[in-house]
């Protein structure tokens, strides 16, 4: 693309220009992170097929202080509040866009994992539908 020789010409016109401040994003899955405490806080609640592997170091799991990974995501102890904390604030991010099962089980496997998720992410999901979502997924079928 041309310029017109009176114009600037761009050079060094975006130095010092934050597009995406810190301060914009929310911080919950790293050491420091309020919920990493409340993870670690549920040790007590991992169930012993996770200890198992965790114990005889199987690939693609590890543990970091007394949070236990799996293939890099965080591995959430059998404690219904924490599992609810997290689908709950995936399904109704404002960002997420109020989704569905489906697309709310997508967004948790990219942080999190426990056995069967699908089946709780569902059955969350489907106890607190809303009014709009009820509508909206009714209405697409006709």
């Amino acid at each position: 693309m041309s310029r017109r020789p009176d114009h600037s010409q761009g050079k060094s016109d975006n130095e010092d220009q934050t597009m995406l401040k810190e301060e914009w994003f929310r911080n919950i899955t790293t050491q420091e992170g309020e919920f990493w405490k409340e993870i670690e806080g549920a040790e007590e609640f991992t169930e012993e097929e996770v200890r198992g592997v965790v114990a005889r170091s199987e690939e693609d799991w590890r543990k970091e202080r007394k949070v236990i990974l799996w293939k890099e995501r965080i591995y959430i102890p059998d404690s219904a509040t924490l599992r609810e904390k997290i689908v709950t604030r995936r399904r109704d991010s404002e960002l997420a866009g109020h989704p569905g099962y489906t697309k709310t089980y997508e967004l948790i496997t990219r942080n999190y994992w426990w056995p069967r998720m699908l089946e709780d992410i569902y059955h969350k999901w489907s106890l607190t539908i809303c009014d709009g979502c009820f509508d909206t997924s009714k209405s697409s079928k006709m």
